[in-house]
């Protein structure tokens, strides 16, 4: 299997159990450089999960304007992984 291209991944979580995260999302969260979430308290149970080793950073809406071009830039050299507590990040109900 090869690595991901360098580029930021939305990765979906799952709303209930960690279980149900998806292969894809671990093998995402597995080779990510670095990981932005909302709460780093609860994505950092999901990177434990994957066995990450990833660097994760808070993004909220009071530091998105600040965070997104360090965010930006790692994502044009590797793995950058935008995931949020529980549900596909950006995506409202």
């Amino acid at each position: 299997m090869t690595g991901l291209v360098p580029g930021l991944y939305v990765v979906a979580t799952p709303i209930g159990h960690l279980e149900d995260l998806s292969p894809r999302a671990l093998r995402v969260l597995g080779e990510a450089a670095v990981v932005a979430a909302e709460d780093t308290r609860t994505s950092g149970k999901l990177l434990k999960l994957a066995g990450s080793r990833a660097r994760m950073v808070s993004l909220t809406e009071h530091n998105v304007g600040a965070r997104a071009p360090e965010l930006l830039e790692a994502a044009r050299r590797g793995v950058v992984a935008l995931v949020s507590d529980a549900g596909t990040p950006l995506i409202a109900d």
